[in-house]
């Protein structure tokens, strides 16, 4: 009986051991057993452009054969035909054991034709570029790597049908650019004038030196020349041709903040571009910014002064830039913009008080479209604090407010009500005349 006891014994924990080594993803560990997945992926028939113009993104488009558990991972790596050391990529699998990240982990991949963007950034190197390696991996952990081998056997990459025998991508630059320079170097105005038409200068500026001269602007007026200034996460581009305003000293500096979009009318975030006085600008400038957040075409760019939003583009530019998110925005004027995915709701306009008899105030002001209720503030304090102010929110668009304080000037505003916790911007506030008794 003892025997039978320690063969049973031993028997359990020889389970718990084996249950302990196979992975909770189930990944490669079962992968030799009879009827689990034990084939690796394969690619075929790879296609992409011929050219890209930096930064932008390289469309890439493949046949994957999986049948069984799906494809979780994906690397295309490009290198450079003069230097290796030069490249970029999609990169989609954590290491080469199998361990899935990224998007395709979420949503295993089965047989059929996928597309894949990878980003080719603004310090990837000029130059043509190869497709030297491919590797895919399965969720049983089966993985498959190509590279050029040139043994002919079914990991070389030569067996890959690539862009049709045709497997190179040249890398543009967007610029033809005559020369780079920091903002401070004494020779700019010069070289601007003698650089070539249709030629760039690079102009790098930071937070400590930012203002773009006057006389670099009249350097360049009714010219085929362009000025890019450059920070990092800043870009201002203006050509000599659509210089059309008076020329000024202009401050480059952008302050760019995320902040909560629940006091412009939505739940999502947005993001506030706050310019310096720049005013009007010499003529129109194309300035990128680096958001990190919001991104696609169809952005809404929002004038926002003296409590009053102005809808200025509904067709911002979004893009990345390696790991980077970025907005183009086209730009006449400098002040503070905000940026967002959906739309903002703006202040109540006409806003006005008629003092009543018996310590009364009635509050009135325009509809805003859409909205059914309204935030109204009244307090004796011009900034509002909390102690001093009271709240009410009424359907509608007028109020009474009553037993207010007699001898006392009162500040009112009103903002949309969108949703809980969510609302438009406040109206610019108006002061009353003193309550009577």
């Amino acid at each position: 009986m003892k025997g039978k006891r320690r063969i049973a014994i031993l028997t359990a924990l020889i389970m718990c051991i084996g249950t302990i080594l196979v992975p909770v993803s189930g990944y490669a560990a079962t992968a030799e057993k009879k009827g689990y997945d034990n084939v690796a992926p394969t690619i075929n028939n790879v296609t992409f452009a011929q050219s890209v113009t930096k930064p932008d993104v390289l469309k890439v488009s493949f046949d994957l054969k999986e049948e069984d558990t799906g494809a979780v991972g994906m690397v295309m790596w490009f290198h450079n035909s003069k230097n290796m050391n030069n490249y970029f990529g999609h990169f989609g699998i954590y290491g080469n054991i199998g361990r899935p990240e990224g998007e395709w982990s979420k949503v295993p991949k089965f047989t059929g034709r996928y597309t894949i963007e990878i980003p080719v950034s603004s310090a990837v190197v000029e130059g043509k570029y190869s497709l030297k390696q491919i590797e895919v991996v399965d969720q049983a952990g089966n993985h498959r790597q190509y590279l050029e081998s040139y043994l002919g056997d079914e990991n070389d990459l030569q067996n890959v049908n690539i862009n049709n025998g045709r497997n190179s991508v040249t890398v543009k630059n967007e610029f033809d650019v005559a020369f780079q320079t920091y903002i401070t170097n004494s020779t700019i105005l010069s070289r601007l004038k003698s650089m070539p038409t249709g030629t760039c200068a690079m102009i790098n500026f930071d937070k400590y030196n930012h203002t773009a001269k006057k006389a670099w602007f009249d350097a360049i007026r009714g010219q085929n020349k362009t000025i890019v200034f450059s920070d990092d996460g800043i870009q201002w581009m203006i050509n000599g041709r659509d210089i059309k305003k008076k020329t000024k000293d202009v401050d480059l500096n952008v302050k760019v903040k995320r902040e909560l979009g629940t006091s412009y009318g939505t739940k999502d975030n947005i993001v506030s571009l706050d310019f310096a006085s720049n005013g009007i600008l010499p003529g129109s400038m194309t300035v990128r910014v680096k958001t990190n957040y919001v991104l696609g075409t169809g952005q809404k760019l929002y004038y926002y002064d003296d409590n009053n939003l102005k809808l200025e583009s509904t067709k911002v530019l979004g893009y990345q830039d390696g790991d980077s998110t970025w907005s183009e925005l086209k730009l006449t004027h400098n002040s503070k913009f905000l940026l967002s995915k959906k739309d903002l709701v703006n202040s109540p306009k006409k806003l006005k008080t008629i003092r009543k008899k018996g310590r009364k105030l009635q509050v009135k002001w325009g509809k805003i479209k859409g909205v059914k209720k309204y935030q109204v503030q009244y307090s004796t304090s011009k900034k509002f604090a909390k102690k001093k102010t009271k709240t009410k929110v009424v359907k509608g668009n007028k109020v009474t407010l009553k037993r207010l304080k007699a001898k006392k000037r009162y500040y009112v505003r009103v903002r949309a009500v969108k949703s809980s916790k969510v609302y438009g911007i406040y109206s610019k506030s108006k002061r009353t005349g003193k309550i009577k008794r």
